[in-house]
């Protein structure tokens, strides 16, 4: 599918919202977060650069970046990591966390209750531990059943606003740059929601028959 980035708006009479809000104390902070934005879809239509990572780092990366956002007034929301030893995998840092964000923003909009809860856990999986498992889950509302096929559709979402690209671009971003899986592995209505990736590194394989041989 192809990917449109929403140009900024402008007032009338030639003012830029952008302008507008560059006066406010936290523009420094949403400068440096529209460059974050504007690295990483650089990288889309174009083949990343991946480098030999532990994604556990990237994971703490983003939890961490997370943490002291959460709601912590009318409802509070905690980020639980459960990080076992993987294997480092070829990852383009940027791209791989902005899929850990978006599951996330997509989790905390979920959140209905007041005691919510985000778990992210990493395991070592295939027949030589050369592949990592990821899971995201949730203590939200839940996805109807007759919508969970139709998550990773462009345009589809369950927001009063938004494009629905997020979950379609983080299937695209792990599968067609990253050669892994990214799949709803369960959602239950009052219950919550999980999403599970998995990482592969294909030359892992090749090392270890060389090393054995």
């Amino acid at each position: 599918f192809a990917l449109f980035v929403k140009l900024p708006q402008f007032q009338r009479g030639g003012v830029g919202v952008s302008q507008a809000r560059a006066h406010q104390p936290e523009a420094p902070a949403r400068k440096l977060r529209d460059r974050r934005e504007l690295d990483r879809f650089s990288q889309i239509g174009s083949l990343p650069e991946l480098h030999l990572q532990d994604p556990n780092n990237v994971i703490r990366f983003i939890a961490d970046y997370f943490t002291p956002r959460l709601p912590k007034e009318d409802r509070k929301v905690v980020i639980d990591l459960d990080l076992q030893v993987v294997a480092d995998i070829p990852l383009n840092r940027e791209l791989f966390g902005w899929v850990l964000e978006n599951l996330i923003k997509n989790a905390l909009d979920a959140m209905d209750r007041k005691d919510g809860r985000i778990t992210i856990t990493s395991r070592a999986t295939g027949r030589l531990g050369q592949d990592v498992r990821i899971d995201v889950e949730d203590n939200g509302r839940g996805i109807p059943t007759q919508h969970q096929r139709d998550v990773f559709l462009p345009g589809w979402t369950s927001k009063k606003r938004g494009w629905g690209l997020g979950l379609a671009l983080a299937r695209r971003i792990v599968e067609q740059y990253h050669g892994g899986k990214i799949w709803l592995d369960y959602s239950r209505l009052g219950e919550g929601t999980g999403f599970s990736i998995l990482l592969r590194d294909p030359s892992a394989l090749d090392r270890n028959r060389s090393g054995a041989a």
